[in-house]
């Protein structure tokens, strides 16, 4: 069974109030980096049918940071006494987490003529592509992994680095497969793959902390292996995907005749105000719709119908609801 990688915010005053209380005393530790991270790292079964998606109590985050000096940009072209600028891969542990971050085995430091130098992160620490300038990087949704950027932050001697807050990049889908009848369940047969369009790659550029996803559309599936309808709720799959204000879920199924259909959907996503007599608006901007996870309920009808609910959470607790009802 493969696993899924997915991230959740943690509370960003705690960490730093930590960092604080660990570089107080700045000429002990010699103008030394530290930073700390405002994420806790988590692990779930991708694509599973039964198993609930619960913490795993990781208290650690391996991250790719970037370091520059001020008014230059992110070459990897280090040299003392700061090592700066340079390209790192840091892991983060403990709670809150830290890290203090070294170069062939001697720690990275601020100038000692109080100069600002600035840090970006991205995770996961591998898998990034740079563009010549180093102003970009870029990385290719797969599905399985979620990707943060955590904003370009300053520092200095006498001002250290404030705490590297990790943003998502994706939107969290769950599929969910329902039965609305035994006839339905007959008239389907088995439901072979479903399917979530997505752009295939997300870029970020480093110096202005800005993002786009882009590249060319592709469908990621959902299921590891073919199901038969119930009249019970399964969650079938769960993959990252890129933002938007639509999504097209796609069936593919065998019916009780053995032939081999599919079924396109088109969603559009609608949030529903609680605190305003549960007005409804479109999800017009892609960033309604990043870092929170939707789960796409399909209920299956005798009747070439497919129906849905969609109930919107997020890694840091939301609780609000959309609704979708769509045919054919």
């Amino acid at each position: 069974m493969k696993k899924l990688s997915y991230i959740y915010m943690v509370p960003a005053i705690l960490m730093m109030a930590a960092c604080s209380e660990n570089v107080a005393d700045e000429t002990a530790q010699g103008g030394d980096i530290q930073l700390c991270a405002t994420v806790g790292e988590l692990h779930a079964d991708s694509r599973a049918i039964a198993d609930p998606y619960l913490p795993q109590n990781e208290t650690t985050l391996t991250a790719d940071v970037w370091f520059r000096n001020d008014g230059s940009g992110y070459d990897d072209s280090p040299s003392a006494p700061t090592y700066l600028p340079v390209h790192k891969t840091v892991t983060f542990e403990g709670t809150p987490m830290m890290a203090y971050v070294t170069h062939n085995s001697q720690p990275l430091k601020y100038p000692h003529d109080n100069s600002t130098v600035y840090c970006v992160g991205m995770y996961p620490a591998s898998g990034w592509t740079a563009s010549a300038d180093n102003a970009t990087v870029t990385h290719a949704i797969d599905g399985e992994t979620d990707l943060l950027f955590a904003p370009e932050i300053s520092g200095s001697w006498a001002s250290r680095f404030p705490t590297q807050q990790y943003v998502h990049l994706l939107t969290w889908i769950k599929i969910n497969i329902c039965a609305s009848s035994h006839e339905a369940i007959d008239a389907w047969g088995t439901i072979n793959q479903i399917t979530v369009n997505s752009d295939s790659e997300v870029a970020v550029n480093l110096m202005t902390g800005e993002y786009t996803h882009g590249g060319t559309e592709q469908h990621i599936e959902t299921m590891s292996e073919s199901k038969k309808l119930s009249t019970a709720t399964h969650e079938v799959g769960s993959v990252f995907c890129s933002p938007k204000t639509e999504y097209t879920v796609t069936v593919n199924y065998t019916d009780k005749h053995g032939d081999n259909l599919t079924k396109t959907v088109p969603l559009s996503l609608n949030l529903i105000d609680v605190e305003n007599d549960d007005a409804v608006t479109d999800v017009t901007d892609e960033s309604q719709a990043r870092g929170k996870c939707f789960v796409f309920s399909l209920y299956f009808t005798p009747y070439d119908v497919i129906e849905g609910v969609c109930t919107l959470n997020s890694w840091s607790d939301q609780s609000e609801d959309i609704y979708f009802n769509e045919e054919n």
